[in-house]
């Protein structure tokens, strides 16, 4: 069945209607006035719940002879539909909030009749803020330095896993790895490196082919960025400062009993010049919204407080609070030159 779904602009069915509100905005989707009529029972958003920096949850009871369900957001005195939920449904997702903002949300019913109810409920509620974390250091490369860690299939899984990564160069720089894993008797399993005009995500498939994931961006602009790679069985997804870029199906080799390296495929090989700090491996998939909490709308963020940390394998966070647990540096510095940890800092 195809549900054709128009955002209404309600408005009053005469001029001294107290109920009347209007949208005045309603993001792209045709709009059409109509007269709001009494309808009975329906009683508007009873609460919002599960808030967080960039989502919300809206609810209200049902009622048998309901239609569909409107939704409404206020922001700044401005109106937007926001979309349309089935007479059967009692809750709707708000998302792509604004952090630490405030929102009105009201919902309007059409029955079966095509009566639209005139409830008057606006539902307020805030966004919460994205936190602070005190960060004091990254690590910082010139190109002769790599940090070797544990053997790769021990710090990370081969069928769900995901890896992150905030770097920082002012250089464009050819296959300069940032996180290189390995498979069993050498040679990349996974990585996250950068090119001439890209961020890419490298994988060896099941054939053992190497293959790239290529995300052209401007990289080399002096400041922070968050990389987050994930597979999860059967999908490639590679993210950018929060936001999915790429995804590809194709299967994987997987990784072994070699040594990762942060900074270079080894030393004097593929290396990174710049700034690395708060790597994270997990043990399970970051979807959207957990890619998110990592990024932390370009802030550090505590990793301790993720919705996710109980799948936290390791975290690297490069001369920081060593009594942080999973935190505290423990892989191997190879070709250390001087005082390579600085304070410019995420």
């Amino acid at each position: 069945m195809l549900l054709l779904v128009i955002a209404t602009v309600l408005v009053g069915c005469d001029e001294d209607d107290p109920g009347v509100i209007t949208v005045t905005e309603t993001s792209g989707f045709e709009a059409e006035e109509q007269c709001l009529s009494p309808v009975s029972g329906f009683q508007g958003v009873s609460s919002v719940t599960n808030i967080s920096q960039r989502e919300a949850v809206v609810s209200w009871q049902k009622v048998d002879d309901a239609a569909t369900y409107s939704i409404f957001l206020i922001k700044d005195g401005i109106s937007s539909y926001k979309g349309t939920q089935r007479g059967n449904k009692s809750t709707f997702k708000l998302k792509g909030l604004i952090a630490n903002t405030s929102y009105k949300v009201f919902v309007r019913m059409m029955d079966k009749e095509g009566k639209v109810d005139t409830n008057q409920v606006l539902f307020d509620f805030s966004t919460i803020p994205w936190p602070t974390y005190e960060n004091s250091h990254s690590i910082s490369l010139d190109g002769g330095q790599v940090v070797e860690l544990p053997n790769s299939d021990e710090i990370i899984t081969n069928k769900k896993f995901s890896i992150s990564v905030w770097f920082k160069t002012n250089q464009t720089q050819g296959d300069a790895r940032i996180v290189n894993l390995k498979r069993q008797g050498n040679g990349t399993s996974m990585n996250i490196s950068v090119d001439s005009n890209s961020v890419n995500l490298g994988y060896r498939d099941g054939d053992g082919n190497f293959k790239k994931l290529e995300y052209n961006v401007a990289y080399d602009d002096n400041e922070w960025h968050n990389v987050v790679a994930t597979y999860n069985n059967k999908k490639y997804q590679l993210y950018y400062d929060g936001s999915k870029v790429l995804e590809l199906v194709d299967t994987f080799a997987g990784h072994g009993a070699e040594p990762a390296i942060i900074g270079g495929y080894q030393p004097g090989g593929n290396t990174f010049i710049g700034s690395i700090d708060e790597v994270s491996l997990w043990k399970t998939v970051l979807g959207n919204s957990k890619v998110q909490e990592v990024y932390n709308n370009g802030e550090s963020f505590d990793l301790n407080q993720h919705s996710k940390y109980g799948s936290l394998r390791a975290w690297y966070r490069f001369s920081e609070n060593a009594n942080d647990e999973k935190g505290n540096f423990d892989g191997s510095e190879n070709g250390f030159l001087g005082d390579t940890y600085d304070n410019d800092t995420i």
